[in-house]
């Protein structure tokens, strides 16, 4: 618009210079009439209208960033109660395991008391060491042993019973054959 009325003048002055140079006087052009100028568009209205949309785009940019924020912290908040569900998850399952060792240890003991005690033939009290055995969770390996040791000893044990009974038998029968001197 500048430029317009920036080109009107120049032409407007010209035309006064030249005729002023020739020495005619001519009548001065007459002065553009209100009307006929061309008004700029009232642009503060625009602006403002302009600047309100913007200042509502950004309040809504930072409303859907706090969204996302509390978004993101929920989500976090979720993985580290995963986190902490999981390491109380190892840690009840070490502590399991530790325990399970510790029976299956001192099993291992009971087990090694009764093979001693059945190594010196007192299989009465083998059957006595590994009663305390009962109810345990044994291994495999262990359950087989105490087993085994189980087995030889009910044998040995009624073995020697039929033995001292037989043994008693054949004193006192034999007291009675014999002759009283």
């Amino acid at each position: 618009m500048k430029i317009r009325y920036l080109a009107l003048g120049l032409a407007a002055f010209s035309v006064i210079a030249l005729n002023g140079g020739c020495g005619k006087k001519e009548t001065a052009t007459p002065p553009i009439k209100e009307t006929e100028r061309v008004k700029a568009p009232d642009t503060s209205a625009a602006d403002a209208a302009k600047a309100t949309e913007l200042q509502k785009a950004a309040d809504a940019q930072k409303a859907l960033d706090a969204q996302k924020a509390e978004a993101d912290k929920a989500a976090q908040a979720i993985k580290d109660q995963a986190a902490a569900d999981k390491l109380a998850a190892e840690t009840a399952a070490a502590d399991k395991q530790a325990q399970l060792a510790t029976a299956q240890a001192t099993a291992q003991g009971i087990i090694d008391t009764a093979k001693s005690l059945a190594g010196q033939s007192k299989w009465a009290e083998v059957l006595q060491t590994l009663a305390a055995l009962a109810g345990q969770n044994l291994t495999p390996t262990q359950q087989g042993v105490v087993d085994g040791l189980k087995t030889e000893a009910q044998k040995q044990a009624a073995a020697a019973a039929v033995k001292s009974a037989t043994d008693q038998g054949a004193s006192a029968v034999g007291g009675l054959l014999k002759p009283k001197k």
